[in-house]
């Protein structure tokens, strides 16, 4: 997804009635978490790192939405 994009799909998500933890989660992830970032990282390290850092991201946009969702 196109760095630029984020906030207007979240908009999108908000108008079409998706909760509040659902637009964080993907405003946390989103710019974190695309194939060319994950390419760039696993070409630099290798593929186990890139799967690392594309878990730790989930985990944390989860947690995140999770959070906002209860409070």
């Amino acid at each position: 997804m196109p760095t630029f994009f984020e906030i207007p799909l979240a908009l999108i998500l908000l108008a079409a009635g998706a909760p509040v933890g659902a637009a964080v989660a993907m405003l946390i992830a989103g710019p974190a978490v695309n194939l060319p970032s994950l390419f760039t990282i696993a070409r630099s390290t290798n593929w186990r790192v890139a799967g690392s850092v594309a878990f730790t991201i989930f985990v944390l946009a989860v947690a995140g939405g999770l959070l906002v969702s209860l409070f």
